[in-house]
This record gives C-alpha cells, structure tokens and sequence, in this order.
C-alpha cells in the first residue's frame, strides 16, 4: 500500500503547488484543484478496497497454512518438504515470466511471515542458493532474466535481515522458519533451537560465496549459453551482490577475461560483459570487507570462503 501513498502524496503537493501558482487565472487554477482532488479521493477508495481485499487472503491463508507442509516425520519436514516445494512450486514458475518471478520471492517470504508449520524458510534458501549452476545453464535468454530477478527478489530479503539486527530480531528470531533442530512435538520455544543473527550473517557469507562459485564456473566454462545466462543473471542481481570487496574482485577478474576473450569473437558477450564490469565498477565504494560482512576470527578469514555452514 506504500505505492498509494507515495501517488497521494504527489498529488497534495501539486494540488499546493497549483494554490500557490500566480501565472494561471483562478478558474483554471480551480478546475485543477478539483481534479487533483479527485484523484486522491479515488485513490483513497482504490487503497480501501485493496486493503480490505489484501487483508481477506491473508486471513484465508493464515487459516490454511497448517495444511500445507503436512510431513509424518521431522526429518521429512526439513528436507523432502523443501525439495517437493522448489521442483513442483517454485522452479517450474519463477521463470515463466516476470511478474510470476517476483510472486515466487515475496510467496516465499509470505510463508515464513505466516509461521507455516514444517516449513524451513532457511533450508529453502539455502537450497536457492547453494547450487545455481544447473538453474543458469538450463535458461533460455528470457528465462535468465527472469530467474535474475526472482534471485535479485531473495536476495532482497536476505540482505534485509542481514543489514540490521533489530529487522532480524523482530522478522526471524524466533520465527519456525529459522528453527535448526526440529522436534516431533513441534515446540520451538528454546532459543537454542534458533539461528541468531550471526550465525545468520556466517551463512549469508556462504550463499554470496556458493553464488561466486557458481558464476566463476559458468564463466569459466567457454559454453555460449552458460557465459550469456551468467551475466544476464549477474546484471539483474547486481543491486544487491556482489557486495563483498573480495568477491567483486573475483567476478570483475573473470568477466574482464570473458570481455577480452570474446573481444573479435562473439559481440553480444563482449557488450554484456563491458556492460556488467561498467556497473559494477560504479558500486566499487558500496562494497565491504570481509570483516564488516560477519564476525570471523582473524585466523580463519583466508578459510572462511572455503567453510560451508549448514543451517
């Protein structure tokens, strides 16, 4: 609904602009008073409806919930769950266009907001994000883009969670969707039980790294279609990754390589490829160390990108 405010509010500053403005007549000046009046007023009416309609699903699926992850086992819950969810849910319509992919990342949040039962909402990220090769290399063009942007949509979440303490705190701390050790009687009470913010911040570092890893393999692959999806993908989520200064080094590297490489070969990678190191070169001062990305002891930086946590 902050897409109706924000229209509403534009309108009450040019209704004000248009009171304060001497260089037309006061008929003129009136007839447009009235109609930016209008249009707030429809607006509230539209946001009214919406809200209301907004507020009906949100009850039907508050009450439907509990009835989505049915599992006899905990074992099953954690993990054939997530899986049965991203290849017949999720996967199959990110892709299908992109409207459909950004649905798939704000559905994904909505289950975790609502608490639904048997749902890892950690698990399934990671799953996201783990492994991407396969996803990128069995793209069509258009697909790519669409799956960049059902990524970009996660990693907005992701980055949200992981930027403030308090956002964690209040969005996921004690929701079951970060629960680690699950139990048959579904009490998840003790906090032991819980991710908490750095160790959450320990695993973001991982789903940055594990899509690095990814991207580098596609790159480095010399296929067509895997360089092509790679940094088509790379350009829809570059708004939030890479944000690590090593990792951006790392990526700038090869995509400088596939740049030179496909110099008097194949345009269409050289201009993508020229495109992406121009913008992310353009983020260089938005980039962090590895230190301010999560709490690592001294000693164990250079094996930190090495070191894979399991939520």
């Amino acid at each position: 609904m902050e897409s109706y405010q924000r229209e509403i509010s534009k309108l009450k500053q040019l209704s004000m602009a248009v009171m304060e403005s001497k260089e037309q007549n006061a008929s003129k000046n009136k007839k447009e008073q009235e109609r930016y009046v209008a249009l707030m007023d429809k607006l509230q009416d539209e946001r009214k409806k919406q809200q209301e309609h907004v507020d009906k699903i949100m009850h039907r699926l508050a009450n439907e919930k509990d009835y989505w992850f049915l599992s006899r086992s905990a074992k099953s819950a954690k993990n054939e769950t997530i899986t049965q969810f991203l290849q017949l849910c999720l996967f199959p319509r990110c892709t299908f266009t992109a409207l459909d992919a950004i649905y798939c990342a704000k559905f994904v949040h909505t289950i975790h907001n609502l608490k639904t039962a048997n749902f890892s909402t950690l698990l399934c990220y990671d799953r996201i994000f783990c492994d991407i090769t396969y996803s990128v290399t069995s793209c069509t063009e258009n697909e790519a883009t669409r799956y960049g942007r059902f990524l970009c949509a996660m990693l907005e979440t992701v980055m949200r969670w992981h930027s403030d303490e308090a956002t964690f705190n209040k969005e996921c701390a004690n929701y079951p969707g970060f629960v680690t050790k699950f139990r048959v009687s579904n009490q998840y009470s003790e906090a032991i039980d819980h991710v908490n913010y750095e160790n959450y911040r320990h695993v973001c570092h991982k789903w940055h790294y594990k899509i690095t890893k990814a991207m580098v393999f596609c790159l480095d692959s010399k296929d067509y279609m895997q360089i092509r999806n790679s940094l088509i993908i790379l350009m829809r989520i570059l708004p939030h990754f890479p944000v690590l200064t090593k990792l951006s080094q790392i990526l700038e590297k090869k995509v400088e390589k596939v740049r030179e490489e496909e110099k008097n070969q194949r345009q269409d990678l050289f201009v993508l490829a020229s495109s992406y190191i121009g913008q992310l070169k353009a983020k260089a001062g938005q980039m962090m160390l590895e230190s301010d990305f999560h709490q690592v002891p001294e000693k164990t930086f250079k094996a930190a990108a090495s070191t894979t946590t399991t939520p």
